[in-house]
């Protein structure tokens, strides 16, 4: 909690000074903080608040010394000894009854459950306890009624409650990691909100595709490392620095809205075809994706192209023709894509490609071998595979209105690389706004948790953010403090959907914190040391207090599941010990996880 102190009376010793909290308003948090002189009356010291803090419109006020209520008539009178604590509370006035909404509810199911009770009682003929049992049930449910629209407002945190046999572990959510992890195409999925520092395998943003060039296969990806803007370093597939590789291009774009990707232009969709082409099977037909106003086949010789004559065993040139058709996916004429012709006598793979511009729509595609197969005694090799079939559109590669950073790679395939590339991974640092001590700047690489908390209201994946005034800016600034104190972080890779709430909770356990709404404003509630008193609870302002106390069946250490940064950023497990055990003597365990914690 934040207070707003005013030293007023700084020169005097303590023993000379009464401290005065005077609250603007019972139904606000907010307290500000007056040191005055001792032999004050109480009503003097109600003056000097109103002064002091401008407060003057309040006709009402209550004002207690150390919790005990003082009357009205006894404030000219009365005087705080040296020590005491004086409160001073504005009481609400004209247009206060829907803050006391909660009480009015249950104040009317007192009154009105009786009178709905009577005739319900009457029909079913019911007296004595049983009527009274109608009545107290109808009572529950207006008051339920009237709970549920109230608490609507501020919904308290759900709790979760492991199943009757189950372990604390198996009721944890599942931790994200490279470990194992591989790039994944995530369509009309979450897109992923990167907290602090965290290796990553961003998921496909488009559908990936290969090209060929001259006799050379290309493959060209984009993925999305999640909301923009994002600093990335340390690009890598597998283990393997992305340099290391040969013939290799990519782009990192910290913001696709102010700017496009160069070497993933449009989007791309790519079909696996994998077809023999032969002259006795004739035509072999496929049918592209829709709209497209560009289409591509590729052909591949795995074998080469050669001939072996029998007669002086000498290899000589041969030739394949492949022939290339499309038309409009309605019908119609067919139409020349193309030819490939091969006249070659080696025994290297061969692999070409035919491409053509053509009127948005959708268009089937066939291909077919127009030289005849080859019958005599000498070894000839011409066999063709159709290998693909692409299409692209004229639109952007991705269409989203929130800044995304994304990752446009090109690179060739050779032997250090041959197969589907689906564990790019990369160092990922959002930048965000975050208060540096005396001021919130923007665009700053950060891991504390207060940070995170005000990105999460107010940053790009919150559809509906909230206003500066919306929330409690001077909590957070504590707090961020109290985390660099304590050295508290977050690192985490949310890929699912998840309340805005719920995200909130995660963040503030991480730095031993609560959400809260204070005066109808976001923030947060810790345990911090050496605060000042903010309520006496005595004979004279309480009755009929009860409390209970659980005595748990503590284990004897946890199993501590996290995704340890100093190994990679893969999951991890470590095991702490209550006092007075270790690996000897344990033998009660439960399981524990901290989202967010990456630091052993």
């Amino acid at each position: 909690m934040r207070i707003e102190k005013i030293q007023a009376a700084d020169i005097l010793a303590p023993d000379e000074c009464v401290d005065v909290w005077f609250r603007p308003s019972p139904l606000r948090a907010e307290r500000k903080r007056l040191r005055l002189p001792t032999g004050l009356s109480l009503e003097e010291m109600l003056d000097a608040a109103k002064s002091a803090f401008g407060f003057r419109k309040w006709p009402l006020y209550s004002i207690a010394i150390n919790g005990h209520p003082i009357d009205r008539e006894n404030w000219p009178r009365v005087r705080a000894k040296a020590g005491m604590t004086v409160t001073i509370i504005a009481l609400p006035g004209k247009g206060a009854i829907k803050s006391v909404l909660s009480v009015v509810v249950a104040v009317a199911a007192l009154i009105v459950a009786p009178i709905i009770a009577a005739p319900i009682i009457g029909f079913l003929g019911v007296t004595g306890a049983a009527a009274g049992a109608v009545t107290g049930l109808i009572g529950a449910g207006l008051t339920l009624a009237g709970s549920l629209a109230v608490n609507a407002l501020f919904p308290t945190a759900p709790q979760a409650t492991p199943s009757l046999g189950s372990s604390a572990s198996e009721q944890t959510d599942p931790l994200y990691s490279i470990g194992g992890g591989q790039n994944t195409v995530n369509q009309y999925g979450a897109i992923p909100v990167i907290f602090g520092t965290h290796r990553i395998s961003p998921p496909y943003a488009s559908g990936a595709y290969t090209e060929i060039s001259g006799n050379e296969q290309y493959l060209t990806m984009l993925f999305c490392v999640g909301y923009g803007p994002v600093d990335v370093s340390s690009l890598k597939i597998g283990e393997t620095d992305l340099t290391d590789y040969e013939e290799v291009t990519y782009e990192v774009i910290q913001d696709h809205t102010a700017s496009s990707p160069t070497i993933y232009t449009r989007p791309v969709y790519e079909e696996t075809v994998s077809t023999l082409l032969d002259y006795a099977s004739s035509w072999v037909t496929r049918t592209t994706a829709d709209n497209i106003s560009w289409l591509s086949v590729d052909i591949s010789f795995p074998n080469g192209v050669y001939r072996y004559r029998k007669s002086d065993g000498n290899k000589v040139n041969y030739t394949v023709t492949i022939e290339a058709q499309y038309r409009p996916a309605s019908g119609g004429s067919w139409l020349s894509l193309g030819t490939v012709t091969i006249t070659s006598k080696s025994t290297q793979a061969l692999r070409r490609s035919i491409a053509k511009s053509v009127s948005e729509g959708q268009y089937e595609v066939r291909l077919r071998k127009s030289t005849t197969d080859y019958s005599g005694e000498d070894t000839v090799s011409e066999v063709a595979y159709w290998t693909a079939l692409r299409g692209r559109r004229n639109a952007s590669a991705v269409s989203f209105d929130k800044p995304l950073t994304l990752i446009a790679l090109r690179i060739k395939a050779s032997n250090e690389l041959n197969g589907t590339v689906d564990q790019l991974n990369l160092i990922a640092r959002p930048k965000i706004p975050s208060w540096n001590g005396s001021s919130w700047v923007s665009g700053q690489m950060t891991r504390n948790p207060a940070d995170h908390f005000r990105y999460v209201l107010q940053g790009a994946p919150n559809v509906r953010p909230v206003a500066d005034g919306a929330i409690d800016l001077a909590s957070l600034q504590d707090w961020h403090d109290f985390c660099v104190l304590n050295n508290f972080t977050f690192d985490y890779v949310c890929e699912s959907q998840m309340s805005v709430y719920e995200r909130l909770q995660m963040i503030a356990a991480a730095g031993r914190a609560r959400v809260t709404q204070r005066d109808g404003k976001w923030s947060v509630v810790w345990d911090e040391p050496g605060t000042d008193i903010v309520q006496h609870f005595s004979p004279r302002n309480s009755w009929d207090f009860q409390s209970t106390r659980a005595y748990a069946d503590l284990p004897h250490g946890f199993r501590v599941s996290f995704i340890n940064r100093d190994n990679g950023y893969l999951n991890d497990e470590r095991v702490v010990y209550d006092d007075g055990y270790n690996a000897s003597n344990a033998t009660k365990f439960e399981g524990l996880d901290f989202p967010g914690v990456t630091d052993p």
